[in-house]
């Protein structure tokens, strides 16, 4: 349970980087765990709740709640977040569509255009399995007291 409990905070402790912008961008981010299970119908059910326990395997959702907290617009800000090494990337929800890095945050691109050099100099695709941060970029402006949000899904390993 020690072991859950410092697994959960490490995860939490993680999120977010604060976001590059000239106005008061202020972030909220969770962690919920996927349940799956079946109503009384039969039919495939879905919960999200929050990640107090989780255990290798679990499907993980990270959501970043994001709100301009200042009258005047933000415009050309950047949510930044790492992915813990404890859990392997899925996937991103959200507008406008996320990039991501695997490199340690350096670079950062559509995960179909990036690559890998192994222990010997070879070169190989990036899976999901190397995303080691993912980004969203806000061209657009933000207007005083809008709020939105951005999420990515991974899996504990």
């Amino acid at each position: 349970m020690k072991c859950r409990s410092a697994l959960i905070a490490m995860l939490t402790a993680l999120l977010p980087i604060a976001p590059a912008a000239a106005a008061p961008v202020e972030l909220v981010s969770n962690i919920f765990v996927e349940k799956r299970g079946v109503d009384a119908a039969g039919k495939e059910t879905v919960s999200l709740l929050p990640a107090e326990r989780v255990v290798p395997g679990d499907r993980l959702l990270f959501v970043i709640r994001y709100k301009n907290a200042g009258a005047e617009a933000a415009g050309n800000f950047v949510i930044t977040n790492p992915v813990p090494q404890a859990v392997a990337y899925v996937g991103t929800e959200g507008v406008p569509p996320a990039l991501v890095s695997v490199d340690g945050g350096t670079t950062y691109g559509e995960l179909a255009t990036l690559r890998i050099k192994d222990a010997f100099g070879n070169e190989r695709a990036a899976t999901p399995a190397d995303v080691t941060h993912v980004q969203w970029k806000f061209a657009e402006a933000l207007p005083g007291g809008k709020t939105g949000q951005v999420a990515f899904r991974a899996q504990l390993r």
